[in-house]
């Protein structure tokens, strides 16, 4: 009687903790999304408008280059529960930043 509580116990608490880790993973992928988005909209490109814009009504595209801040990465060290954390980190900041030549990505 006592191992058949135990036994509907433990399936409730592994059924409820893969729930949650599932809702985590769920979050930690959405705002790894987030991130990318945040920063295709804040790049270094910054639309300027002209002063004769409300006469011809034209804006110039200007992009601004400047050097990165150092940037302190976590490192993966193996842990399957770290990797979607450190790969969307990686991935937003790195792997799909436009901006940083070959060089500059194996170098961060």
């Amino acid at each position: 009687m006592e191992l058949e509580k135990n036994k509907k116990k433990r399936s409730v608490i592994r059924y409820l903790t893969t729930k949650l880790l599932t809702k985590i993973e769920k979050a930690i992928l959405w705002r790894g999304r987030l991130q990318r988005f945040i920063n295709q909209h804040t790049g270094n490109h910054e639309t300027v408008a002209t002063e004769n814009e409300t006469s011809n009504n034209r804006t110039v595209s200007e992009t601004k280059e400047m050097k990165m801040p150092c940037l302190q990465m976590s490192t993966f060290y193996g842990d399957l529960n770290k990797w979607l954390e450190f790969w969307n980190q990686f991935e937003c900041t790195i792997h799909n930043n436009g901006n940083l030549s070959k060089t500059e990505n194996l170098h961060i």
